[in-house]
């Protein structure tokens, strides 16, 4: 289990990790997003409970944007 300190950290780099997505995904830099993306559900992972909704959202984007790059066969491989 991480201590406090750096949960605290994760969780704030989860975040702006997050944004950064969102950035990208809205200029149309989809593999940019897409590691964004994947770089904040893997600190998620380590701050939060598997069950999490922080977790479940950073899930939905990767899903969408597996989507947008036509990786239909990577939507669902990323287990909880």
């Amino acid at each position: 289990m991480p201590s406090l300190a750096r949960k605290d950290k994760n969780i704030k780099s989860a975040q702006s990790k997050f944004n950064l997505g969102l950035h990208y995904e809205k200029t149309g830099k989809m593999e940019k997003a897409k590691d964004s993306f994947n770089q904040c559900l893997a600190l998620r992972r380590e701050a939060f409970a598997p069950d999490d909704p922080r977790i479940a959202e950073c899930l939905d984007k990767c899903g969408d944007i597996a989507l947008k790059l036509g990786e239909k066969d990577r939507i669902g491989a990323q287990k909880t």
